[in-house]
């Protein structure tokens, strides 16, 4: 019902005075298809603190997302005491930093700073795990624990696989867990172990594969006496791969999507599965875009498919907000269509209602602009003979601050507000990173009583009258106004690359004089001929103060320099991947 009133409802800065509001009465009749619309937390890489699970599972009520499966280990960490085995928790907390103080530092590649021995976070504690229960049992949600074990079978090990199962039984009260076989570090010599070999005898098993199965058997077996029924995740590049070992007799199958591949390869795994009796989730449904990679239609849609899951984990609340929506929308949409799947148009209208709602109470998506008012794709727009792109603001518009964001192959130069054919509003590009690349985007000023609005685009090159792309209108409100805070374009590049004049493709750049203050900065790659992507960014001979880089994926870079780096004496590398050995363009750098 909250749907049905004002986005002021859900905004973090309340109106000032008392308001009224009111909503239709309505009747509502609606089922889902699915029985589970799952979201996937993963605090095993990276801790996710207790406070942002609740403000995941109140996010999840709204969407009628209705099972959290929460990932409590990854990599030798244990973000959940396990009984008898205190040990296992006691390891990750000589993190080195707190998770507010590490939080701003892992932007970009964060496995890579996983591996490189900086553990994230820490542990919950029972408390806390029984508070996330509480809190989702109230928004009709339902907790299921995931956590990975070992594929390894000496007596030891074994030992900590039921113990595992005994503190996953006591804590969650649910009907279901969760427990995937995954190779052991050292799985040579685990499979060369006593173990091992007296399984393979006793059981008379063809192979490793043959054993894994065996094990997972084992473990659904184990979960039964606890009460318990067991999911656990099958992986393989096709169906033949995933099935030829067998399957584990009595387990629910969490059956993942390939990020890449033919998405019949799962369609046919899961008819096989289905066909042998077991209940599958299909995991890794929605890429971050929000796109279906495999849209289920009629004849897949049947009892024993009991859900579809998406989600995702990370170091950073934005981060993690980036890749879980619209992930999570397109979830809820699919798990609730009918028989003949998802209606990707008849959906896209709804989403565009939704978004506003999802943006004011402060969540963010680098895939989908805020409240559009259009979105439009501008290489079927008539030009200007001048090259230019114009087009009329013929509804919606109202007085305010707004912004325009692009998704374009040819470089804009400037966009610029006219009213009544004269500009009341000019900005040159700007850019914001968000976790994985740069949004390009230019914050105008609507004006009082403003007729005859038009938005002016101008391109770097006047021959891009062909170029592909698309751009978004939208008026900015609550939270918004920060998150696209105009950083000015500086007037002149701080350096040039051309591959085939100095056959390097590393560009150096003192730093002597360039951060004049402490903050955050933003490389900019711009290409004047051909293409090129940040590879990798280093620092040379930093002689004062403290500077750190974080990997934005595609053209930006953030750079940033403590109060006493304004002096630094340095140099700082980039590592371009060009598309051929003639490419060429410029390196920008300004404040964000």
């Amino acid at each position: 019902l909250l749907q049905l009133f004002p986005l002021e409802l859900f905004a973090a800065a309340k109106p000032a005075a008392l308001a009224e509001w009111s909503a239709a009465c309505v009747e509502i009749e609606d089922q889902p298809t699915m029985r589970w619309r799952i979201l996937d937390v993963d605090a095993g890489f990276f801790h996710k603190p207790k406070e942002l699970l609740l403000r995941d599972l109140d996010q999840m009520a709204q969407h009628k997302i209705n099972v959290l499966r929460w990932l409590l280990n990854a990599e030798g960490n244990w973000r959940l005491p396990i009984d008898k085995h205190p040990e296992l928790a006691a390891a990750i907390k000589g993190a080195p930093r707190s998770y507010e103080e590490e939080r701003p530092n892992l932007r970009g590649d964060e496995f890579a700073l996983y591996q490189a021995g900086r553990p994230h976070g820490g542990t919950y504690t029972e408390d806390e795990i029984k508070e996330v229960i509480a809190y989702a049992q109230a928004r009709h949600i339902e907790v299921i624990p995931r956590v990975r074990v070992d594929f390894a079978l000496e007596s030891e090990d074994r030992a900590l696989q039921g113990d595992v199962l005994d503190t996953l039984a006591r804590l969650f009260p649910g009907e279901f867990i969760q427990v995937d076989v995954v190779d052991h570090p050292n799985l040579a010599a685990k499979l060369a172990g006593p173990g091992f070999r007296k399984v393979m005898v006793d059981e008379s098993l063809a192979g490793a594969e043959a054993a894994r199965v065996w094990l997972q058997g084992e473990l659904v077996k184990a979960a039964a006496t606890r009460k318990k029924r067991l999911i656990t995740r099958l992986w393989g590049p096709n169906a033949e791969e995933i099935l030829k070992p067998g399957t584990p007799k009595g387990a629910i199958v969490d059956l993942p999507t390939p990020e890449r591949g033919a998405p019949e390869a799962t369609t046919k795994a899961l008819g096989e599965l289905i066909k042998l009796g077991h209940g599958v989730i299909v995991s890794n449904l929605v890429d971050d875009q929000g796109a279906l990679r495999l849209n289920l239609a009629e004849g897949e849609r049947e009892p024993l498919l009991l859900g579809l899951a998406t989600g995702s984990g990370s170091s950073a609340p934005e981060l993690d907000d980036a890749r879980q929506f619209p992930a999570a929308l397109t979830l809820a949409e699919a798990g609730w269509s009918g028989q003949k799947g998802l209606n990707h148009e008849e959906f896209e209208g709804r989403r565009r209602a939704i978004e506003p709602r999802v943006f004011a109470q402060g969540f963010r998506s680098r895939a989908i602009p805020p409240a559009t008012l259009f979105s439009l794709e501008f290489n079927r727009l008539p030009r200007e003979s001048n090259g230019t792109l114009a087009f009329a603001l013929t509804e919606g518009a109202r007085t305010g601050p707004a912004i325009l964001v692009a998704n374009a192959e040819a470089g804009i130069r400037q966009v610029e507000l006219l009213a009544d054919d004269r500009v009341v509003s000019r900005r040159p590009t700007s850019a914001r990173a968000d976790g994985r690349g740069a949004v390009t985007f230019w914050r105008l000023q609507v004006p009082e009583r403003a007729t005859n609005l038009k938005v002016r685009v101008t391109f770097d090159r006047k021959d891009a009258a062909e170029t592909e792309g698309s751009l978004a209108f939208t008026f900015l409100q609550g939270r918004l106004l920060d998150e696209y805070a105009v950083v000015e374009r500086p007037e002149a590049p701080v350096a040039m690359w051309d591959v085939a004049a100095t056959n390097d493709r590393r560009v150096r750049l003192p730093l002597d004089g360039l951060l004049k203050e402490p903050g955050d900065y933003l490389v900019e790659i711009r290409p004047t001929k051909g293409w090129a992507k940040v590879g990798k960014v280093t620092l040379q001979d930093v002689t004062e103060g403290t500077l750190q880089t974080f990997a934005d994926e595609g053209l930006l870079q953030r750079l940033r320099a403590d109060v006493a780096s304004r002096a630094t004496h340095g140099v700082l590398e980039i590592d371009l991947t060009t598309e051929s050995a003639d490419d060429a363009g410029e390196v920008w750098l300004r404040r964000r």
